[in-house]
């Protein structure tokens, strides 16, 4: 197939600037590279001192031309497109290009180059065209990578499993926190301007185990309070943090403007006036959509006694009304966001309940309810809820009026919270209190989730040890299936938490 080459004006991201071709006396592609198969949008950041202290990554001023080429194979000699984009200045010398034309349902390669220097190769895996029939989909949930609390081995491990994409649903990097456990952040302090949001995400991106899951897999990302403030609620700060002398809605305009600059979102995603546009929704033929949600930035603020009332907020309407506009009858309808749906009625240490947990829909019950009528309404065959935030695997059944009504598979945590424990806040426990909850593990892992038309193959992985630099274990902690047109867990459990018997 001919190349189609060019840089696209109508992409949104030609040159802001003057262009400059500066030589490196080095690779400037330190940051390896990313891509997502919303928008088929390939990503990377050009720097040849990458943590240099003024956040620009030793880059002269000026925006630079980088060329692109996507292929059929991983060797790149089938081209089936390519192209130039440009490392914009005003962007921290990151590329964001959506590249047109691509063949639906395809595996795909793509690399970037600048004077002879390359970038590595990513892999693109685009979808199938809506309502068609499609293959199996392949996919991994991750949540909560803490720098300084642990090594990202779990993201080595996903690049390994040649998934189809990977849904952060959240704090894929932790700007606001200055804790100092195993690795040192930079800034070592909390973020609040821009120069600081951009170190942060630099130190993330610069990671070798995340530039290799980022290489194996499109990444789908959405946000949650870490990337910006701890338990942040649209216009309202952490209410415990230390405000600083940058006013709130500078530093949160500060932080997503750098999520965005970091990740493989579309350059007319760009943040305006401190609003980034990070919800999706994705068909994989009319075997699924996935729905990228937003529970933070159009949040009522957090507040138990308020709990019931029906003016509160979690989506709010206009995001809801858009998801029930998303529902076009596919098999599946995947929900990723970001904290825990299911009610948490008890719990044996009293750390979480439902008065407590107000961050979560326990404390938006109104809207909890709100997307439930929707699913109803609209007549949703099997809604999946992907949740993260708690640093723990769940499986849970949501229930309204006394019936299941969908079902939610919580994610445990890259490497927040530290070295995983089972006994954590009693949720060795938890499930004997709480009979809607099926399963539970406080290691440190992710979600494999393999989506076919009859079942979803459901696998929660993970590593006992994420305090140290050594190589560890790719674990199988459980694994179970759930059923087309079936609203609970009824297969057999494979609760293995240490063993790989199941292999």
């Amino acid at each position: 197939m001919a190349a189609a080459a060019g840089v696209s004006l109508a992409n949104g991201d030609p040159a802001t600037a003057a262009v400059i071709r500066p030589g490196f006396s080095w690779n400037p592609f330190q940051f390896g590279v990313a891509c997502s198969p919303v928008d088929n949008v390939i990503w990377t950041k050009l720097a040849v001192e990458p943590l240099a202290p003024d956040g620009r990554g030793g880059m002269p001023r000026g925006d630079v031309p980088v060329d692109w080429v996507v292929s059929r194979n991983p060797d790149l000699s089938d081209i089936v497109a390519s192209g130039t984009a440009y490392a914009i200045d005003s962007d921290g010398h990151t590329v964001h290009h959506s590249v047109s034309g691509l063949p639906a349902d395809a595996e795909l390669y793509y690399r970037f180059q600048y004077a002879g220097w390359q970038s590595t190769v990513g892999r693109l895996r685009t979808a199938p065209r809506a309502g068609e029939a499609a293959p199996d989909l392949k996919l991994a949930v991750t949540s909560c990578a803490h720098y300084a609390q642990g090594y990202f081995h779990v993201y080595r491990h996903i690049a390994t499993h040649q998934v189809d994409a990977v849904l952060v649903v959240g704090d894929i990097v932790y700007t606001d926190s200055a804790d100092v456990d195993v690795r040192t952040h930079v800034p070592a302090a909390q973020c609040r301007s821009l120069t600081q949001y951009r170190l942060r995400h630099s130190q993330y991106r610069l990671d070798p185990d995340e530039q290799a899951v980022r290489a194996s897999a499109p990444l789908i990302a959405i946000l949650d309070d870490h990337e910006v403030d701890n338990n942040w609620a649209a216009s309202i700060p952490d209410k415990e943090a230390d405000g600083g002398s940058i006013g709130w809605w500078s530093r949160r305009q500060n932080a997503l403007r750098a999520f965005w600059e970091h990740l493989p979102f579309a350059p007319w995603k760009r943040p305006t006036k401190s609003v980034l546009d990070i919800t999706a929704h994705l068909a994989w033929g009319d075997l699924a959509t996935l729905h990228m949600l937003d529970t933070r930035q159009f949040r009522s603020d957090q507040n138990g006694d308020l709990r019931d009332k029906s003016n509160r907020y979690l989506l709010g309407p206009v995001q809801l009304q858009q998801l029930g506009q998303a529902y076009q009858g596919a098999r599946w309808d995947i929900l990723a966001q970001q904290v825990v749906m299911a009610r948490w009625d008890v719990t044996p240490s009293g750390f979480w309940d439902s008065v407590a947990n107000t961050d979560s829909w326990d404390g938006y019950r109104a809207e909890k309810i709100r997307v439930y009528e929707q699913w109803k309404q609209m007549d949703v065959r099997n809604p999946i809820v992907l949740t993260g935030d708690v640093h723990s695997a769940w499986a849970n059944v949501l229930e309204h009026i006394g019936s299941a009504v969908g079902l939610e598979l919580v994610t445990s945590s890259i490497s927040s919270g530290g070295n995983g424990d089972k006994q954590m806040f009693g949720l060795d426990k938890l499930w004997l209190m709480n009979s809607h909850i099926k399963y539970h593990n406080a290691q440190r892992g992710w979600i494999l989730m393999e989506v076919g038309y009859d079942d979803i193959r459901v696998s929660w992985r993970g590593t006992q040890i994420v305090t140290s630099p050594s190589p560890q274990p790719d674990l199988l902690f459980a694994r179970c299936t759930i059923k087309d047109g079936v609203r609970e867990f009824r297969d057999k459990w494979y609760d293995l938490r240490y063993s790989q018997e199941w292999e």
